[in-house]
């Protein structure tokens, strides 16, 4: 099931892989030790989960926000219903792209410094929101969001077999969907809260520009344990 099998976890191209990541490897470096499977409750007490479900359950709840308020925003901006309609076009088709080109960057590039990419992402996009009306502008936030949400996807499941093993990837993956649909929850209502008493969108962004930063904040705490191989040139 893993490169372990056939004694081949020296070899370089699992330099840098965890050895919690390679089941059966820990027993042919002789130490007596087994694959480890995490309980809900070390997953609960660990940092990286939170910190890792609080920047993907951020970026991931304030996309979902954003996407449904896209089209009632836009009109009221003066927009016509199929140029405001074409927002969402523009960052599902950007989330896309940037959901598989950071699939191929995570195997090159730390995983942590492309979560980080993602939420400085929705930063920028909230700030777009905030300060600008224009079409080309709020087009512009529209498509950093979805390049928040499609950075963030890949690299924090990455960044979870990392740090958990791929044993227990399904259990703290979730663990950590339970966080996510909460705060989709969440982002949503409160979106909507906030245009029926103020009857603009001007506070929802402000609140998940902050909600951005701290996930920005949040990746940095993410420490992935260091590789124990002894890697075979």
């Amino acid at each position: 099931s893993g490169p372990a099998d056939l004694r081949l976890e020296g070899h370089p191209e699992n330099a840098g892989r965890p050895v919690i990541d390679m089941p059966g490897a820990q027993d042919h470096a002789g130490d007596g030790s087994a694959v480890v499977y995490w309980g809900y409750g070390e997953v609960l007490m660990t940092l990286n989960f939170w910190a890792i479900a609080i920047a993907l359950g951020c970026i991931v709840g304030i996309s979902q926000a954003v996407v449904i308020t896209l089209v009632p925003y836009g009109i009221g901006l003066g927009f016509a219903p199929v140029s405001a309609a074409l927002l969402i076009s523009a960052f599902s088709i950007s989330a896309a792209i940037v959901k598989v080109g950071s699939g191929l960057l995570s195997d090159f590039i730390e995983r942590r410094t492309i979560m980080l990419a993602a939420t400085l992402s929705m930063v920028l996009a909230q700030l777009a929101l905030l300060w600008f009306s224009s079409y080309a502008m709020v087009l512009v936030g529209c498509c950093l969001t979805g390049i928040a949400l499609g950075g963030i996807l890949p690299a924090s499941s990455a960044m979870v077999a990392a740090c958990f093993g791929s044993p227990s990837f399904g259990r703290v993956m979730g663990a950590m969907y339970v966080v996510i649909l909460g705060s989709s929850i969440v982002a949503a209502w409160f979106v909507g809260a906030v245009f029926d008493r103020t009857g603009q969108y001007r506070v929802a962004f402000l609140t998940f520009l902050v909600l951005a930063a701290g996930s920005a904040f949040a990746t940095l705490l993410v420490r992935t344990p260091k590789s124990d191989l002894k890697i075979v040139a």
